[in-house]
C-alpha cells in the first residue's frame, strides 16, 4: 500500500465521520486523512486543494449528495478510487456508485475489519484493473446483513424489511425459527445449502455453520430438517433453534440453534438436536467452589492417585443436572487449570508461556464429554510428571529473583550491575552464574522479555511506535527501531501492519 496515502473523508454525520478517521489512524499510522466534510460541496473544495489518492464517501448527504460529488469528480478525475459508504436501505445507489468508480460499498454500521481491507483493496495496483460486479456486490451486502441480523446488531424492524426489500433477500416479518448444520464435510454443508435454495429458503454461511432461516410454522423447520437429513451426507449435524415471532429476534433462535448443536457431546450417534434436548436448568455450581488451592498442594506433592480422585470429584459436581451445557463445563474446567497455573506459577516462577508450551489446552477443540475430561486430566497429570518436577529441580533462588525483578521492571533499562547488587553478588560472578544455570546471557535474557512486551505493546493500535518507545525506556525512537529490526527481521511498524491485517 502506498506509504503516503493521503485520504479525504465525507459524511455528514460527526460521530461517523470521527470514528472512520480514528479508525484508519489507528490501524494505518502512515495514512494522511487531509480533509473532512460533510457534504458533497465541501467535499469538492477539499478534493482540489487536497489532491488526494483515495476518497471516502458517504452518499446521503446534505446540499450535495455523495454521488453527486463523485459525478463532479469525474469530469476532471477518472482514476482516484473511491469508497462508498451507505446504510442497507439505500443500497439501490450501489450501481450509480460502481459507474462512478467506487471500487467497494461499505453498509453501515461500518466494520473496522471491512474498512481497512477495502483501503487496502483501493490502493493495491494488482486491483486497479478489477471492476466491482453489481450482482457480486450485492451478494456480499446480503451476506452481511445476515450476518448482522444473526448477531441482533439490526432491531428496526421497517429498516430490517426495507433491507430485504432492496437486497432482494426473501424474509418478511413474523414467525422463524434458524437451522444451522454442521459437518466435518465443508461440501456437505455447502451441498445442504444449495438444496435448502431450491426450496426457495434464505440462507447464508456463517463460519463453520451452515445457517437456514425457516419462516412459517415450527413444523415446517422440522420438516425441512428431516428432509435435510434424508440426503446423502452422513456426516451432516442439525441443529433446530427455538421458534421467535419477529425477524428482530433471529439472533434469539440462531444461538439456541448453536446450543442444540453442543448437545452432540452427549449424543454422539445423533443427528438431529432440538430445543427438547437441552437441559434449561440453571447451574448452582460456580467457579468459588472449586478449591483450587488444595488441587495445588495435591500437585506439589506429586500424588498421581490424590489427583486423580480429585479431579473425577471436581467432574462429577459439575452434572448436577443430567446434561448441563458443554459451554459450561468448558468454562469451569478453563477456569481451574487458568488459576491452578497462576498458583503454580506464583510458588515456582513458572511463566505462563512455558505453560502454554509443554502443556497446552484448547478447549475449542473438545466436541464431546470424554474428550473434555481426558484433555482436563491428562494436562493435570502432565503438570503432575513434567512441569512441576522440572520446575522444582530448576528452581533457584537466584534465578527466580533475577526473572521476577525483570518481569516488574520491563520498561526501564536493566544492567547485570544493578541486579547484581540487589542480589549480593559481584557483577560479574552475577553475569557468569545467569549464563550457567540458564544457557543465555542476563543481557539475552532481558532483550528478550522487553522484545515480547514490545510486541503485545504494538498490538494496542491506540499507541503510537513512539509511545511505546517512550514507555519501554529507549531514550530515542531509532534505538527501538534498531533493536526491534535485529530480533524480528522487521521494522516495529511493519510488525504492526502485519499484526493488525489477520
Amino acid at each position: 500500500m502506498d506509504s503516503e496515502l493521503r485520504i479525504l473523508v465525507l459524511d455528514d454525520e460527526p460521530p461517523i465521520r470521527k470514528g472512520i478517521c480514528t479508525l484508519i489512524t489507528h490501524k494505518l499510522p502512515s495514512v494522511h486523512i487531509v480533509g473532512q466534510g460533510s457534504n458533497g460541496l465541501e467535499g469538492l473544495e477539499l478534493y482540489r486543494s487536497t489532491q488526494p489518492n483515495l476518497i471516502i464517501t458517504d452518499i446521503v448527504m446534505p446540499e450535495m449528495t455523495g454521488l453527486e460529488f463523485l459525478r463532479e469528480v469525474r469530469k476532471a478525475d477518472l482514476h482516484t478510487p473511491c469508497i462508498v459508504i451507505s446504510g442497507y436501505d439505500e443500497f439501490s445507489y450501489a450501481r450509480e456508485a460502481i459507474r462512478l468508480g467506487a471500487t467497494d460499498y461499505l453498509l453501515k454500521p461500518i466494520s473496522s475489519t471491512e474498512l481497512i481491507r477495502a483501503i487496502i483493496k483501493a490502493t493495491d495496483s494488482a486491483h486497479e484493473a478489477k471492476h466491482t460486479d453489481y450482482e457480486e456486490l450485492r451478494s456480499s451486502a446480503s451476506t452481511l446483513f445476515l450476518h448482522r441480523l444473526l448477531n441482533g446488531e439490526l432491531v428496526e424492524i421497517e429498516k430490517v424489511l426495507q433491507a430485504c426489500k432492496t437486497l432482494e433477500i426473501s424474509l418478511q416479518e413474523g414467525a422463524v425459527t434458524v437451522i444451522t448444520l454442521a459437518s466435518p464435510n465443508a461440501e456437505e454443508i455447502t451441498r445442504a445449502l444449495q438444496w435448502a435454495q431450491t426450496r426457495a429458503v434464505t440462507v447464508t454461511q456463517r463460519g463453520p455453520h451452515g445457517v437456514l432461516f425457516i419462516q412459517g410454522s415450527a413444523t415446517r423447520a422440522d420438516h425441512l430438517a428431516a428432509d435435510i437429513l434424508s440426503l446423502n451426507l452422513p456426516a451432516l449435524r442439525v441443529g433446530i433453534g427455538q421458534p421467535v415471532t419477529t425477524l428482530s429476534s433471529v439472533h434469539i433462535s440462531f444461538e439456541s440453534a448453536l446450543q442444540a448443536l453442543t448437545y452432540q457431546a452427549y449424543y454422539p450417534h445423533e443427528r438431529l438436536f432440538t430445543q427438547e434436548m437441552i437441559d434449561r436448568s440453571t447451574p448452582y455450581l460456580d467457579s468459588t467452589d472449586i478449591d483450587t488451592l488444595r488441587l495445588k498442594e495435591i500437585l506439589l506433592l506429586g500424588d498421581e492417585d490424590e489427583l486423580v480422585t480429585w479431579f473425577n470429584t471436581f467432574f462429577s459436581s459439575l452434572f448436577y443436572i443430567k446434561t448441563p451445557p458443554l459451554s459450561y463445563l468448558k468454562g469451569m474446567c478453563i477456569y481451574l487449570l487458568t488459576t491452578v497455573h497462576k498458583h503454580l506459577g506464583e510458588d515456582l516462577g513458572i511463566t505462563k508461556s512455558y505453560f502454554d508450551r509443554v502443556a497446552p489446552f484448547n478447549a475449542s477443540t473438545v466436541v464431546s464429554i470424554d474428550d473434555l475430561y481426558n484433555e482436563v486430566l491428562n494436562h493435570l497429570v502432565v503438570l503432575n510428571n513434567k512441569v512441576i518436577v522440572q520446575a522444582i529441580a530448576d528452581s533457584d533462588i537466584v534465578i527466580h529473583q533475577a526473572k521476577q525483578y525483570v518481569e516488574n521492571h520491563l520498561t526501564e533499562i536493566i544492567s547485570s550491575t544493578e541486579i547484581a547488587e540487589k542480589l549480593k553478588m559481584s557483577p560479574t560472578y552475577f553475569s557468569t552464574y545467569f549464563k550457567t544455570k540458564t544457557g543465555q546471557t542476563f543481557r539475552s535474557y532481558v532483550n528478550s522479555r522487553r522484545n515480547e512486551y514490545a510486541k503485545s505493546l504494538l498490538a494496542n493500535i491506540t499507541m503510537s511506535i513512539e509511545e511505546i518507545s517512550e514507555q519501554l525506556g529507549y531514550t530515542d525512537y531509532r534505538s527501538f527501531h534498531r533493536i526491534f529490526k535485529r530480533m524480528n527481521s522487521i521494522t516495529p511498524s511493519e510488525y504492526r501492519k502485519r499484526i493488525t491485517k489477520r
